[in-house]
């Protein structure tokens, strides 16, 4: 359930080793599905790695909005070829991969949480307006065996984060926070119900992480998810990162995947409580942090906890770390 972000942690971040340029892109617009025939929103955050001249990987969140019985986003891996115009200033490019998604459905007067796999092919045109700044044109189709086809046109604009202010080959080693190994931070926020009525609770989570390979972490926390009209649980998340530092290592973002082992009180679609008991579900989790110290980090996590009885939720996240 949870391989791909698995595979695109470990290939972006930890089995390969940037080559070129990395971009982070937050693009919206519209989305169309064939199946329906209906229009809504679509947005998507992107982070792309260049390798050599021709070719890039990209790891993104790609979020489809809302149509009749069907709410649906995923994460995906593209590979591309592009090409450079105008000496590199604007930038085509062709690709496709594996798309995982997660979709709210229509089921017996309620929902439920459908899982699965379809290809995502994409057209951007990139234009590098200064140095670290970007703006795109994205085209993407999703092509599925059992869900919606959608088609999604996207604009945006993003940050080259080799570039982007900060991140200075001259700068003093005094001014960049030092490498810590471990962080135990303390986030509050709020919990949402993978469900059409998108219920919601508070949520609390208590988490630590530690740095095992230039670019990997690894956690392990416990999430209270708070009590709403479908869920009452908490649970203990172990997960295995890919990470990256940037600007000089004051920013740091990563992509997590692992298991949660929780204890649920949930409710059915006539809002009746069911004794759910202990259960293993997956977790997948993206991240940043802002260093403003060097014993402090500022984090926002984003889980989506992933279920096998309809009960998926995302869990939103932010707190103050200490680092050691």
């Amino acid at each position: 359930m949870i391989r791909l972000p698995l595979v695109i942690a470990f290939f972006l971040f930890v089995v390969v080793r940037p080559l070129g340029a990395e971009e982070l892109t937050l693009l919206g617009g519209g989305m169309h599905s064939f199946d329906d025939r209906e229009n809504s929103y679509a947005w998507q955050l992107d982070y792309r790695e260049r390798f050599g001249d021709r070719f890039a990987a990209s790891i993104s969140y790609l979020n489809e909005g809302h149509v009749s019985d069907h709410h649906r986003d995923g994460h995906t891996l593209t590979l591309w070829t592009h090409t450079g115009l105008f000496d590199d200033r604007l930038n085509l490019a062709l690709g496709a991969g594996p798309y995982f998604y997660f979709d709210t459905i229509g089921r017996s007067g309620g929902s439920a949480n459908d899982h699965g796999w379809g290809a995502l092919f994409s057209l951007a045109a990139t234009w590098h307006a200064e140095k670290d700044l970007l703006v795109q044109v994205r085209l993407n189709g999703v092509k599925t065996a059992s869900s919606i086809d959608t088609v999604s046109i996207l604009a945006g604009v993003g940050l080259n984060l080799e570039t982007a202010p900060g991140r200075s080959a001259v700068q003093s080693d005094d001014s960049r926070p030092k490498t810590a190994r471990n962080e135990l931070t303390l986030l509050f926020g709020q919990t949402v119900v993978n469900s059409f009525d998108s219920d919601k609770s508070m949520a609390v989570s208590l988490e630590y992480r530690r740095r095992l390979l230039q670019y990997m972490d690894g956690t392990i926390g416990w999430i209270y998810e708070g009590d709403n009209r479908l869920i009452r649980r908490n649970g203990v998340s172990v997960q295995i990162w890919g990470a990256k530092d940037y600007l000089d290592k004051h920013v740091s973002l990563g992509i997590g995947a692992g298991g949660y082992i929780s204890v649920d009180h949930y409710y059915d679609q006539n809002r009746q409580q069911q004794e759910g008991g202990r259960s293993l579900s997956g977790i997948v989790t993206l991240t940043a942090a802002y260093l403003f110290n060097p014993a402090y980090a500022l984090r926002v996590s984003w889980h989506r906890i992933v279920t096998d009885y309809d009960r998926d939720t995302d869990v939103l996240l932010g707190g103050l770390g200490y680092r050691f």
